[in-house]
């Protein structure tokens, strides 16, 4: 479609709806050149699948995606491995749906800005508009073959609410003539804010010998603020740990939460940039080892605590961060960092003193301790 104008569509929307089995099917909507497009839908949003289809979503400059539910792909009886559904995001976009679904039911799924766009922007929120949405990228099901989803808003800026985010999750197959597959997600951002309640990156739910998940963040730049997030959640009945892993990227931004935990498969945390708050990384049943190869260390939103649950080594291009507002307690009148590991240290001490605190000769600040 072109020509400028509007588009709304005011019921469910399926964009390649193929019949079970081979060949595959593919179909595009592209509505790219429009001025406005919009989908207000009680229903749901079907990009691709629905029996073994491919498909193609390409928006408009400005965008209003509104439905219960929105996949990328969906549903199938039969699917061809491999098979890419794309959602191509316009200039602006806002998408309100209680749940997204990207990559998964033996099909793989993207999203993401198209190409040459100017200062394109995302927003996420649920079905009204007002409270968080439900983010699953590369969510494989029973009988699956593998899957794989992505989210890039590298391009762009992005600003989501989130409750549950989920990234590579892999769930017991029916069969397994497959042999080992897997269900890989990836969500990278380098712009904007995300905010999110729980974060699970890389999850077996309950296979046994297979399939494999994993799960990534990649964070170059912008603001992604969590309450919890799991790495690696292993959930398999055998006693394995080697189906899940999850893994964060920090190049750049900040990354803001309150715990960083494992969840009994493998933890992966690449620090290379960027500044880290969190309350606790690891935990005394499942330390994990925090190195900072550049960016910043720093405790708390103002004064706090960052407490490791493994060993601590900043490299010569870390800092840390420290706040002091008082000669007081560590963590509560000034920043402390508590190491239940061996720590080594390098790089830079970086001080800021708060509420216009001036210390005095022979004070004394225990910002750091370690049990190693």
């Amino acid at each position: 479609f072109s020509g400028g104008g509007e588009m709304v569509i005011n019921g469910p929307l399926t964009v390649c709806n193929s019949g079970s089995g081979a060949p595959a099917q593919a179909a595009t909507l592209d509505v790219s050149g429009l001025s406005r497009f919009t989908i207000d839908t009680s229903g749901d949003i079907y990009v691709g699948g629905r029996n073994n289809g491919r498909g193609v979503l390409l928006l408009s400059p400005d965008n209003l995606l509104r439905a219960t539910n929105i996949y990328a792909p969906g549903s199938h009886s039969w699917a061809t491995a491999g098979l890419t559904s794309s959602i191509l995001l316009g200039e602006q976009n806002m998408i309100q749906a209680d749940n997204i679904y990207v990559g998964g039911f033996g099909l793989y799924g993207e999203m993401e800005f198209q190409n040459g766009l100017t200062s394109p922007n995302v927003v996420l929120r649920d079905y009204a508009g007002t409270g968080a949405t439900n983010l699953y990228i590369g969510d494989m099901h029973a009988n699956d073959r593998n899957v794989m989803g992505t989210v890039d808003f590298t391009a762009g800026s992005v600003d989501a609410v989130i409750d549950q985010l989920q990234v590579g999750i892999a769930q017991m197959r029916a069969t397994t003539e497959d042999g080992n597959i897997s269900a890989t997600g990836i969500l990278s951002m380098s712009a904007g804010t995300i905010i999110a309640n729980s974060v699970i990156l890389g999850r077996n739910v309950n296979g046994i010998d297979n399939p494999f998940a994993s799960g990534t963040l990649n964070l170059s730049g912008g603001d992604f603020d969590a309450s919890s997030i799991i790495l690696g959640q292993d959930e398999s009945p055998s006693g394995r740990t080697d189906r899940a892993r999850g893994t964060i990227n920090l190049t750049g931004g900040t990354l803001t939460a309150t715990t960083i935990d494992s969840g009994g498969g493998e933890a992966v945390f690449n620090w290379t940039g960027g500044a880290l708050h969190v309350d606790a990384f690891g935990s005394a049943s499942s330390p994990i080892p925090l190195i900072q190869n550049g960016g910043t260390l720093a405790p708390g939103n103002s004064v706090g605590t960052t407490t490791v649950y493994g060993d601590y080594t900043q490299a010569a291009a870390g800092a840390l961060q420290i706040e002091i507002a008082g000669t007081g307690t560590g963590g509560a009148d000034f920043d402390l960092v508590e190491v239940h590991g061996d720590t080594l240290l390098a790089g830079w001490l970086e001080v800021s003193l708060l509420d216009d605190f001036l210390p005095e000769l022979g004070d004394s600040f225990d910002v750091l301790s370690t049990s190693g």
